[in-house]
């Protein structure tokens, strides 16, 4: 990569004035967001919650790339060997700008990290970054479109079981359990699911045998007058349904 065109900055926070990350690049890359890892996004989200913000410092500019690289390094070592806790994850100087990895080169980097558990620290700064953030109905539509079709192992299943059990599910909202309620009115189950179903019951040992207390039967009794009454209220407002 030729050219004089490059930069180190440093992005400081204005409540502590402190440097908290150290980055080399060009054009606009001091100024983008976007991109970054997820300790540098968890402190620029926390600097907009307290209506603070950070500011973008040019440590040296006209460099060539080799050049920034190794200032960038240098910069992410003296703030280190000064006790301040960098957003960055890695040593610095390392990739090529506009580089494309080749697909045997991915996958490597893909094993590498495969099974590398996340320390404490590290889960709490990607859970604080992520907090509040709604995905977008193209983001959702994707996340549909890859899952579909695909079916979990049963060590998957297993592993998702032992990590659930014990845990204490989180009661629905009325207001959630009518829009889960007016969602199901009109569906009907295919022939094929009623099947599934019912060798599902028969093969379930525990269910065998299993009698409901006096308390169950009136708790069910109950939410089926509550879903008729319901369904006929919604029938009578849409005669169209």
């Amino acid at each position: 990569m030729m050219g004089n065109h490059f930069y180190v900055y440093e992005h400081w926070r204005l409540d502590r004035d402190e440097c908290f990350y150290v980055g080399k690049g060009r054009g606009g890359r001091a100024y983008n967001t976007q991109n970054r890892n997820q300790h540098h996004k968890a402190i620029v989200a926390k600097l907009n919650r307290i209506g603070s913000a950070f500011e973008v410092k040019m440590v040296a500019t006209g460099l060539k790339e080799q050049e920034a690289f190794k200032l960038e390094r240098a910069r992410i070592q003296f703030w280190r060997n000064a006790g301040v806790d960098i957003a960055n994850f890695t040593d610095g100087g390392e990739g090529l700008s506009g580089h494309n990895f080749s697909a045997k080169h991915r996958e490597k980097l893909s094993l590498a990290h495969k099974g590398r558990p996340l320390q404490n620290e590290h889960k709490l700064k990607i859970s604080v970054s992520t907090k509040g953030r709604k995905k977008t109905a193209e983001a959702i539509a994707r996340s549909a479109s890859a899952r579909k079709g695909k079916t979990a192992s049963d060590a998957a299943r297993k592993n998702m079981s032992l990590a659930h059990k014990g845990k204490k599910r989180k009661p629905l909202s009325e207001e959630t359990k009518n829009k889960i309620s007016v969602a199901h009115i009109g569906k009907k189950v295919s022939d094929e699911t009623k099947v599934k179903l019912s060798l599902a019951r028969k093969n379930n040992t525990n269910a065998k045998g299993h009698a409901c207390s006096i308390k169950a039967k009136t708790i069910m009794s109950q939410k089926r007058k509550e879903y008729w009454v319901k369904k006929k209220n919604i029938d009578a407002n849409n005669p169209s349904l």
